[in-house]
Parts: structure tokens; sequence; C-alpha cells
């Protein structure tokens, strides 16, 4: 396993859910970027990547938006900026996609 000098943080569920709710796979794939999409099973001690592409993007150091990335800045905008962080704060690269709908979507941004 490649080790990987990020540092990285956990969210939990702070609500009882019933047990046929599905809140793992519409959760994750409703953020913003593949990294941010992983989900560890503490019993199993393994990471779910549902877009496929999470784990492989930290490990190449890039970031990019899931799904359609025009739409991902305009639900949230702030999210460019984050995006931006994290190239500046980990010499991560932004996909091509992701790169391309930041700087078209940066008046959002205004």
């Amino acid at each position: 396993m490649n080790k990987c000098m990020i540092s990285w943080s956990c969210t939990v569920f702070r609500v009882q859910l019933p047990a046929d709710v599905d809140l793992t796979a519409g959760d994750l794939l409703r953020r913003d970027f593949t990294m941010n999409a992983l989900f560890y099973d503490p019993a199993k001690e393994e990471v779910l990547d549902l877009t496929g592409m999470g784990v492989d993007d930290i490990n190449r150091k890039v970031v990019r938006a899931i799904g359609v990335p025009e739409v991902r800045f305009a639900e949230d905008p702030v999210r460019m900026l984050r995006a931006l962080k994290m190239v500046a704060q980990f010499d991560f690269s932004l996909d091509d996609s992701t790169e391309n709908a930041l700087f078209a979507s940066l008046p959002q941004l205004m």
C-alpha cells in the first residue's frame, strides 16, 4: 500500500437511521470531489470507493469533481475554492474537466 503524507478527517453520522436507508451511496456521491467520497468500513477494515477513482486520485494527487463539474460548482461555488486549496496545500493538480469547469465557473464567486 502506498504511504500518503496527507492528513484526513472523518465525518460521523450523528443520527440514528432506519435500517432500510442507504445513506452511504447517496451521501458519498453528492460530495464534491472523488477524494472526499471515500467510506471506511471499520468492521471490514476496508475503504469503499464508490466513484472508483478516489483512491487513485489521491495516489496520483489529482482533484476531480464527482459527476459534471459545472453542476457541482453551481450547487456550491465555494467548492472551487476548496479545489484550489487542495492544489496549493497538497501540491495536487486539477483533472482537465474539473479545471475547465472551474475557470468557466469563476464568475459565480463574484
